[in-house]
């Protein structure tokens, strides 16, 4: 990954299903379904629909099919076999999109779009037969089925309205049905034998014997073409059809009567309609990327939604971190509102606006079109979350804002202002905000007005302006930390501060352009102002003036959005660039080029994710902050970077396991994006620097785990020390005896017996040795003067070993391996490097043998030396602290002056 972008790609959430039917397994008591999202596949167990596995293709899905462990999908022409994220086999195509997948024992047929079907061995990927004589003309392939007990045959439909039954085996027709005057679109297995369903593109449903070559039921499903079939096996005759319209009717087999009708459903035509085996589960999945899952226990029939997984139904536009538990708002072109979690998906719903489904039926509409119209800007304060509502939205061509309850997910009765008139007059809500402490909302309108309301009575308290805060349309509005000022930005180019407590204007800033967009971070008073002219302009509230200028995007700018700590800013254009700014510089710190634009941007509250929603797509991208988990060189983009372009950065369009579903499904892999995260950590962690000069003082790159607790470790020992003796178990089991070391690595013991007859069998003491490998290491260093192989052998030792091996420092031979270690601890001062590895061993060291060195006449000049250099070195550290405190200071009073 390039050095300049700072964000590693995560994860997507909001992505359920697409447009491909999925499939449906069965594993012991539970029930799985494989739902395929862009080029990646999501498992969910229905017991929960919680989502336990995703494996990444990488191209896009267009046929899936499970077997045993193993998932089959399809992309452009070709198939390949998944066992979780291993592509255990590939089936090579000929050029050809493939429509359908069908496991047949040990076969694998696959249907193309150039009406060919070919069968694959499962294990070898060999061709087992072609079947490519049909004529497009007379006879076009449309779907496949093996009917039970049928040994070796393939039911085949056809656009021209026939069935054809075919041995696999021999290629050969066996029988041609009659033609039902009407396109094939599916089959299904009855449960009765010899019986398949058929569906036809004219909306009949037909029952069909396949001995007798007669329809035993037909069924006429109003809406259009039959798009799947399915089968209740828990006892009731119920047969569940539905069409492109995304209606479902259930049908009585018994009766052959329409039972019910669930025409609400999904919001367009469903992907795919399956009763689980066994169970009065009807699972469905539409093109509205939702997965629901309905029980039948009501006297009518008529299913009830029991669980549910969803995202949006159009791309999202606006996204809004809420809290600290790592949840955010999203709105999108679905006229939705959705809470979304980083951590579980689980969580995620949509807050209600209403009983639509009943309004709808009341009034002859749609829920769709019940809902309301498309939002254009929201801000939400969690402080008051239980006590009223505490968001507040502004929606296009409304006239007022309207306030939703986080706490109980839905739609308040109140709204602040508007009303007919003021509708009549196109004037409508364009901006709002929230106050720090929850209890207040400033809103901007469309003629310029702007004004101030209690969110919990609704009632207007302040009005800026006699004749409108602006001339023209409010296009931002914020209120600072201490409700004090309120800040305005219009079209006319201009910024305005108002007093809260008179309502009075109290400065007009005039900028070079229309002002689009205004985000206030209250921590410093610095507002984000941005412009028509693509440019970024921080204006500090205190000195009245811009104190910072961004200038890069090449496009319109849709959002920005402050780090909590508030020295970077994120910018989203659509140039398809984000850009991240570092406010005290000044200059672009990072920037990559994503695929499509990003919509919006967010960041948690501790910079840890950043989310990003894009432009024609229905998942929101979710980035790690890399900075936090790696050691990256945070250095401003140089112009030679800049004259190359953005790197490229592919966006994390597939999901994940949550961090909590994780846990509770153990056999959740990590997904390949966190793989490549860790993988980079480990890169970056275990890569050695050169100081950039002989005089600096340079640090060893090991993450703090690996020293800063070493001298702690009796501490943690006491904490940890288990409560209850530990009882040895009666037949203790075998190990193998393992390597200290970070690395896993078995101790394999010599055979004492081997070469005993080249040996002399007199012992010779000479060869009896008691120093240790961090000993012999620590002697050869010190008599070669160079002690990278002692250095080499400390970074790879767990803390533990450290601890041990200086604790064993012997005081024989008047100190000597102390003498030694001594000079290690002044070589490494001296060098300059590792220098915090330096600081903890001798903590270490000091800490154990600092009497018995007290006491040594003979080590006195090397402690001295030691220790003179010590207090070189921080002397050294501390003037550096000291020079950058005054320059900080000193800018800082070049700012308020």
């Amino acid at each position: 990954m390039s050095s300049t972008v700072l964000l590693q790609p995560f994860r997507a959430v909001g992505l359920v299903t697409s447009h491909v039917p999925f499939a449906l397994q069965v594993k012991g008591n539970d029930h799985f379904v494989t739902t395929t999202v862009g080029d990646a596949f999501h498992v969910y167990n229905c017991k929960k629909l919680n989502l336990v596995f995703v494996g990444q293709v990488g191209k896009e899905i267009t046929a899936i099919t499970c077997s045993g462990p193993t998932t089959f999908v399809s992309f452009d022409d070709t198939v390949a076999a998944y066992q979780r994220e291993r592509r255990e086999q590939e089936y090579p195509g000929h050029g050809s999109m493939v429509r359908q997948l069908l496991v047949f024992g040990n076969q694998l047929l696959v249907l193309y779009a150039d009406n060919t079907i070919k069968g694959f061995d499962i294990a070898t990927a060999e061709v087992a037969f072609n079947m490519n004589d049909f004529d497009v003309m007379e006879y076009t392939l449309t779907s496949m089925l093996h009917p039970s007990t049928y040994l070796n045959k393939l039911l085949i439909g056809s656009q021209q309205g026939s069935l054809q039954l075919w041995n696999i085996r021999t290629q050969k027709l066996i029988y041609s049905f009659k033609s039902f005057n009407s396109a094939i679109t599916c089959l299904e297995q009855a449960p009765a034998l010899d019986v398949v369903a058929v569906g036809q593109a004219d909306g009949h449903v037909r029952l069909h014997h396949l001995k007798a070559d007669r329809t035993l039921i037909k069924f006429h499903h109003d809406g259009g073409p039959i798009t799947a079939i399915t089968f209740r096996t828990d006892g009731p005759a119920i047969m569940a059809t539905t069409n492109t319209l995304g209606t479902v009717a259930l049908w009585d087999l018994d009766t052959q009567r329409l039972v019910a009708t669930m025409s609400e459903c999904h919001d367009g035509s469903l992907s795919g309609l399956k009763y689980l085996p066994s169970r009065a589960l009807l699972l469905t999945a539409g093109q509205d990327n939702k997965l629901k899952l309905f029980a039948f226990d009501s006297a009518d029939g008529t299913g009830r939604l029991l669980r549910h997984r969803e995202g949006h139904s159009a791309p999202p536009t606006k996204l809004r971190f809420y809290n600290d538990q790592f949840e955010f708002l999203s709105a999108g072109s679905d006229h939705s509102l959705r809470m979304f979690s980083v951590l579980k998906d689980e969580r995620s719903v949509e807050l209600s606006q209403g009983s639509l489904v009943k309004k709808a039926k009341a009034k002859g509409m749609t829920a769709e079109q019940l809902k309301l119209p498309l939002l254009s800007a929201m801000s939400a304060e969690p402080v008051r979350q239980g006590d009223w509502d505490n968001i507040v939205t502004a929606h296009a061509n409304m006239s007022g804002a309207r306030l939703w309850s986080y706490e109980d997910k839905k739609l308040s009765q109140l709204r602040l202002g508007g009303n007919k008139q003021m509708a009549s007059k196109g004037v409508f809500c364009t901006a709002v905000a929230t106050s720090a402490c929850g209890n207040f909302a400033a809103v901007g309108r469309s003629n310029g007005s702007a004004v101030y309301y209690n969110m919990q009575s609704g009632r207007l308290r302040k009005t800026f302006g006699s004749n409108g805060a602006h001339d023209g349309i409010v296009t931002g509005i914020a209120v600072d930390a201490l409700n004090t000022i309120c800040l305005t930005a219009g079209a006319d180019c201009k910024l305005k501060i108002w007093s809260l407590e008179t309502g009075k204007l109290k400065t007009v800033v005039t900028f070079p352009t229309e002002l689009k967009q205004l985000v206030l971070f209250r921590n410093n008073n610095l507002a984000a102002v941005v412009g028509d002219d693509c440019v970024i302009r921080l204006f500090d509230v205190e000195t009245k003036r811009v104190v910072r200028v961004f200038k890069g995007h090449d496009n319109r700018i849709t959002d920005v959005a402050w780090f909590p700590d508030g020295r970077w800013l994120v910018s989203t254009s659509m140039d398809t660039t984000i850009r991240i700014w570092d406010v005290p510089t000044g200059r672009l710190l990072s920037w990559f080029g994503v695929a499509e634009a990003a919509t919006s941007v967010t960041v948690s509250h501790n910079g840890e994710y950043l989310a990003t929603s894009h432009v024609d797509s229905l998942g929101i991208c979710l980035w790690v902050n890399r900075t936090l988990y790696a050691n990256v060189a945070v250095n401003a983009v140089t112009p030679e970077e800049l004259a190359q372009g953005p790197p490229l950065v592919q966006l994390p369009m597939y999901g994940s396991a949550s961090v909590e579903e994780a846990e509770e499904d153990k056999e959740t892999e990590p997904t390949e994006a966190k793989t490549q995260a860790m993988e980079q950590e480990t890169d970056d962690t275990t890569t050695s620097l050169e100081p950039l000069d002989d005089n600096l003082i340079t640090l060893s790159n090991l993450p703090k785990s690996r020293w800063v607790n070493l001298g702690k470790l009796e501490q943690i020992r006491n904490r940890n020390r288990a409560s209850e003796t530990v009882k040895a178990p009666s037949t203790a089991p075998f190990f193998l005896s393992t390597v200290p070391g970070l690395e896993m690595a078995f101790k394999l013991d010599e055979d004492p017996l081997k070469d005993i007859d080249k040996q002399s069998r007199v012992l010779n003491f000479g060869k009896v040795g008691t120093a240790s490998a961090f000993q012999q290491k620590l002697q050869q260093g010190f008599e070669a003067n160079d002690y990278s192989e002692l250095l080499d052998a400390l970074k790879s030792m767990g803390l533990a070993a450290i601890d041990l091996e200086i604790r064993s420092l012997s005081e024989a031979n008047d100190l000597e391996q102390m003498e030694w270690f001594i000079a290690f601890l002044v070589h490494s001062l001296s060098s300059q490097r590792n220098f915090e590895l330096a600081q903890a061993y001798m903590d270490v060291f000091l800490t154990c043998h600092g009497q018995v060195l007290g006491r040594s006449e003979r080590l006195r000049p090397q402690l001295e030396a030691l220790s003179e250099l010590q207090d070189e070195c921080w002397l050294k550290l501390d003037s550096q602290y000291q020079n950058a405190l005054c320059m900080i200071e000193f800018f800082r009073s070049m700012e308020t002056s």
